[in-house]
């Protein structure tokens, strides 16, 4: 979910967020620190995001639900960086596409989230620490 963000994002603005100042040995540096895995507690999710970025205002929270067949529905949280979103972007992109209908479908309920989204690029992982360091600083070039 990170990096459906980021793609907003990137076709939009280039980050002003600037990172520069964590280093390796500081919290906020995901390549120093063990994996964190990403849990299915959003509001622990959030707690962990909070306490590695700090409380910025610059960062926003919101909980949403997904609509998934025969009525069900997924509790979802997207991670942005004010000034790096186009929220209309966000509203027609993600959440109209998540909020509305879901038809039924054979495939599993990732991949079924994942292609109702009209983004072209979307990372996966299960490290939170990883997923944190993609929004702030972008997907790796190819």
């Amino acid at each position: 979910m990170f990096n459906v963000i980021r793609k907003i994002a990137n076709k939009r603005k280039q980050s002003r967020l600037n990172t520069s100042h964590i280093r390796p040995d500081e919290p906020g540096h995901h390549a120093s620190q063990a994996p964190l895995a990403i849990s299915t507690d959003l509001s622990k999710n959030k707690h962990h995001i909070q306490n590695i970025l700090g409380f910025s205002p610059d960062i926003s929270y919101r909980f949403f639900n997904i609509n998934l067949p025969k009525g069900r529905k997924c509790k979802a949280l997207i991670v942005a960086v004010n000034g790096l979103i186009d929220e209309d972007a966000i509203r027609d992109s993600v959440l109209t596409a998540l909020q509305g209908e879901a038809k039924e479908s054979s495939e599993d309920l990732f991949s079924h989230i994942k292609n109702r989204i009209s983004l072209r690029q979307i990372e996966e992982t299960t490290n939170l620490r990883e997923g944190i360091h993609q929004l702030l600083t972008g997907p790796p070039c190819s």
